[in-house]
């Protein structure tokens, strides 16, 4: 059972999210907004199977309320 203080955390930022060890996501001030060429494709990490950069790092964003989806953009 939460706490008060526990509620009106989630109240006021979102439920708490556990990172992930492999690529940390999600985190705040990700870059969910990804724009795709001919063919690429992003790749996913190996732990919790969101989209991450080339380095590894997330590309979940963590905002108010939960996590924002990322959003391909694909071009021709």
């Amino acid at each position: 059972m939460k706490t008060s203080l526990e509620r009106a955390f989630d109240e006021a930022v979102g439920p708490y999210v556990e990172p992930c060890p492999t690529c940390g996501g999600p985190c705040r001030g990700a870059n969910s907004y990804i724009k795709l060429g001919p063919g690429e494709e992003i790749p996913r990490c190996s732990e919790c199977g969101e989209f991450v950069d080339r380095e590894g790092q997330t590309l979940c964003q963590l905002v108010e309320g939960g996590v924002m989806p990322v959003i391909l953009i694909r071009t021709a």
